[in-house]
């Protein structure tokens, strides 16, 4: 399955007034990733299954079929990302998060929707006629294998139009705070594919080493190439449900003349160059895999298995899952926070950001790194059922590598993010520079200098590579931006955690070397010996990694730690004599250690000078000065009249103008008056006595004493009628 891959702040009050509907409360970023997960490890698990039928319909390593379609099938996405993706992200996101904000939002953003889908229409459109130069672009040595591709090509073309209306329409439920439908929506494509391969499977049989390529009539072609774009179609279109059901209704609306998109088309310039960069190691990646296909034909390779593009592609599929699961669903969740705080000028709460960012996805990357890396091998057995062990143990080293680069490319992945929310593309462009540079010269170097069979491994080399240089060619860029990038506490956090990964590797290992290889001699099959192992591995060095995190102090884990030595308590209490208070004390263990806090600066107590011991001890006050009598409590705050002077009512809706209102309040009492009228008592609108006391004369109900100003000087009040009356007392 192909898919690409925060908590938003509260709007302004007067962004909350322009806003159409009636307000969703906002979700917490931990809900949100864990919507975010749920559903894309679901679509990532499905997915699993979808590519485990299809190489036992196409095949594996050495399939030319299996290589032309997974290269006709990846190119619209890389396409996509390449045309479209970087300006989605540059310009029309912001766009549309800016007019969900005000009063006609829906009319613009449909008009927003409306243009890029008529853009994306016509890329799509143009980019099938032109199918076949495509396909020689990216793959030009599958030989005989390549007039499949063509048609491969045509039927998957079409679905850079469902990716771009599918990041649309996600977008916007991401700006209405609803996460859930745009990471579920691929299981329905899922499903789809899963279907169709099995109808395939029913009809034609699986794969026998040595097909021909005139096997594939149209009917082949069609079942498995028309159906995979119709659940990318499904994929997208399903958005339509949710975002009706979240008040939005999709309509056509032409015009986008006034909305700012010409003040972006800088940034969208650097996004797309940047992003067309960074595309070139992807074409040599794909372009070293179908060379590997033509060599894995020849006889120098007659009796070694050539990973090519397909085994490639599946490794990829296993190194994805952390970015997926982890990566994308916390820092889709943080992107929308960081955008708004740099919008504000808070560099400061970009930096926190940024560092809880990198730590929070440090605890589960590192273990990822770490796991796949080492059970590379019986992972690929376990998520592609059909590959033997032999195919299994030569494709490998390139999950080896991959996995490696886990921890690089979900620092890339942040950092990358954070000059995206300020807009900083033309920065950014230098680091684009350096990840779509370095797999080009590795690429081209492993073809020149290394043995077909593991130039997908330097390719994965290429890939780790890259994306570290990447985030370090940023470190500095970033600078100009935040003030600093909490650094110590960061690389505090990534060193702990690599300490504690190291004996969770050395016990993977063991665990793995004392259940012996996945060849079926355990439980009788391979795939299940692979699974047997890759759980009870994967187990113990997750308990391993945590131990090791828990006495090295990582704090991140707090959040982990915490529920679980809730958990581990109420089992323990369940269980009677010494088990059960073994399991409590071992939950209690569990437990965060909370930080003791320290004693606020105003109430830190004065060190007692060392007095003799005839001395009278007295009370401290007694001994320095006397208590100060507490302070009186003010007077509360009585509301201002909603009505001025004179003219129409003021509504006091908005800060500026109760502002407003409260400066034209103190201005009306300081006025200096010529004179008092007769007869009317004064009405001080402060506290300080009044000197002008005059002989007692009867109270009037606006006036807090019974006085008569002596002469003008007084702070008295407006005469009724003359002046709206009282601005404390509505109607004076």
């Amino acid at each position: 399955m192909k898919q690409d891959g925060a908590e938003p702040q509260n709007p302004s009050p007067d962004a909350q007034g322009r806003q159409d509907g009636p307000q969703r409360p906002t979700p917490s970023i931990a809900r949100s990733s864990a919507v975010m997960a749920a559903g894309t490890l679901t679509s990532r698990i499905l997915g699993l299954v979808r590519n485990a039928l299809l190489i036992s319909a196409l095949g594996a390593t050495a399939s030319g079929a299996a290589d032309a379609f997974n290269t006709a099938n990846t190119v619209p996405t890389q396409l996509y990302n390449l045309l479209i993706g970087g300006i989605l992200n540059a310009i029309l996101v912001p766009q549309i998060v800016r007019a969900l904000r005000q009063r006609n939002g829906e009319e613009l953003v449909n008009r927003l929707l409306t243009a890029a889908s008529l853009v994306i229409a016509g890329v799509a459109a143009l980019l099938t006629v032109a199918a076949p130069l495509v396909i020689m672009l990216y793959a030009s040595g599958l030989g005989r294998w390549q007039p499949l591709a063509f048609a491969f090509a045509f039927w998957c073309m079409p679905q850079i139009f469902f990716y771009g209306l599918y990041a649309l329409w996600g977008q916007v439920l991401n700006a209405r705070s609803s996460f859930g439908p745009y990471m579920w929506s691929p299981v329905l494509n899922n499903i789809i594919s899963i279907a169709s391969i099995l109808a395939y499977l029913h009809i034609y049989g699986g794969y026998t080493t040595g097909q021909d390529p005139g096997i594939w009539d149209a009917g082949r072609i069609a079942l498995i190439g028309a159906t995979t774009t119709l659940g990318i179609a499904a994929q997208a279109l399903i958005l339509y449900i949710p975002l009706v059901r979240s008040g939005f209704r999709p309509r056509i609306i032409f015009g986008v003349r006034g909305m700012g998109l010409g003040s972006m088309s800088k940034v969208a310039l650097w996004a797309l160059l940047g992003t067309a960069i960074v595309s070139l190691g992807d074409l040599a990646a794909t372009n070293l895999g179908s060379r590997a296909v033509t060599a894995a034909e020849s006889a120098a390779y007659a009796d070694v298995i050539v990973p090519s593009t397909t085994m490639y592609a599946n490794a990829q599929l296993v190194y994805m899952l952390p970015q997926s699961l982890i990566t994308t669903s916390i820092i889709t969740a943080l992107f929308t926070r960081m955008s708004e705080k740099a919008a504000a000028g808070d560099r400061e709460g970009v930096r926190d950001d940024l560092s809880l960012g990198l730590r929070s996805i440090a605890v589960f990357t590192v273990l990822f790194a770490a796991g796949i890396a080492t059970l590379a091998a019986p992972a690929l057995q376990v998520f592609v059922p059909s590959l033997s062990l032999e195919q299994a143990n030569a494709s490998a080293p390139i999950l080896t590598v991959l996995a490696i680069g886990i921890v690089g490319q979900g620092v890339w992945f942040t950092m990358q993010r954070v000059m995206l929310a300020y807009a900083d593309t033309k920065r950014l462009l230098i680091a684009d520079t350096v990840v779509g540079v370095i797999p080009i010269l590795v690429c081209l170097g492993a073809y020149l200098l290394a043995p077909a069979n593991h130039w997908m491994v330097w390719a994965a080399v290429a890939s780790a590579t890259c994306q570290v240089a990447g985030f370090l060619i940023l470190v500095p860029l970033m600078r100009r931006h935040l003030p600093d990038l909490d650094g110590p506490r960061v690389l505090g956090t990534y060193a702990r955690l690599i300490l504690a990964a190291l004996p969770a590797v050395l016990v993977g290992l063991g665990v793995r070397r004392l259940l012996g290889p996945a060849d079926g001699s355990l439980t009788g099959t391979r795939p299940v010996d692979a699974l047997v192992t890759v759980l009870v591995a994967a187990t113990v060095m997750t308990v391993v990694y945590l131990a090791g995190a828990k006495l090295l102090r990582v704090q991140e884990l707090d959040v982990f730690f915490s529920p679980l030595s809730r958990i581990v308590v109420k089992c323990g209490r369940l269980l009677p004599g010494p088990a059960g208070t073994a399991v409590v004390r071992a939950g209690r263990a569990l437990a965060p250690t909370p930080s003791a806090p320290g004693p606020a600066p105003s109430t830190v107590a004065e060190p007692e000078p060392a007095l003799p011991p005839s001395f009278p001890l007295l009370p401290l006050h007694s001994r320095r000065e006397p208590a100060r009598p507490p302070p009186r409590p003010r007077r509360p705050r009585i509301s201002v009249s909603p009505r001025p002077p004179s003219g129409p009512p003021i509504r006091l809706d908005s800060p500026s103008t109760r502002r407003r209102y409260q400066q034209w309040e103190v201005a009306l009492w300081r006025t200096p008056r010529r004179s008092a009228p007769a007869g009317m008592n004064c009405c001080p609108p402060c506290r300080r006595r009044c000197p002008h006391r005059a002989a007692p004369g009867p109270r009037h109900d606006s006036g807090p004493s019974g006085h008569r100003p002596a002469t003008d000087r007084c702070h008295s009040a407006p005469p009724r009628g003359a002046g709206g009356g009282h601005p404390r007392r509505p109607g004076g």
